[in-house]
């Protein structure tokens, strides 16, 4: 019997009021970011994922800071408030002896219960480099691991380019 995914519910963006405080720029968006009016239309009335690369390619067409476009465009995003759990008590004495884990240390299962991001999603965001990942997903794994503000971001696409167009 196979296991069924529960998909995460996508939280609510600002999307489309990030971009439209752009609309008087100089910058092309469609020509600067390679994303086409209809995919960027889709991506503002909720009807595609808004993915961290997409999010992060908009950010560097604005040049704006990553922490600022987190905040405006995810401004009510929080962890679920899930009562609290304690996973190292799962491993035996034995384990805990011989492999002990360091303090900051966090399972994949602890990462999912405090995220609800399903324990299968987690690891295809981590092994497959070519998984589309939401920007929620990742904005979640940071405030889990206590990380700074887009470091994820940066971490997985940091090196991304962007050739500005003037309109």
């Amino acid at each position: 019997m196979t296991k069924k995914r529960v998909k995460r519910i996508e939280p609510k963006h600002k999307l489309k009021e990030y971009l439209d405080s752009k609309s008087d720029s100089k910058i092309d968006l469609y020509k600067s970011s390679g994303i086409k009016a209809p995919d960027i239309t889709k991506l503002k009335n909720f009807s595609t994922i808004l993915s961290a690369e997409r999010l992060t390619l908009l950010t560097k067409v604005f040049s704006d800071d990553l922490e600022f476009v987190i905040d405006a465009v995810f401004p009510d995003l929080q962890l679920p408030n899930k009562p609290e759990k304690d996973f190292k008590k799962e491993r035996t004495i034995l384990e805990n002896t011989l492999f002990p884990l360091p303090q900051d240390y966090m399972s994949l299962e602890e990462m999912s219960y405090l995220t609800d991001i399903d324990i299968d999603r987690l690891k295809e965001i981590i092994d497959k480099p070519t998984v589309v990942i939401s920007a929620s997903e990742l904005i979640l794994l940071e405030k889990v691991k206590k990380l700074n503000k887009g470091r994820l971001f940066k971490l997985k696409f940091g090196k991304m380019k962007v050739k500005i167009v003037l309109k």
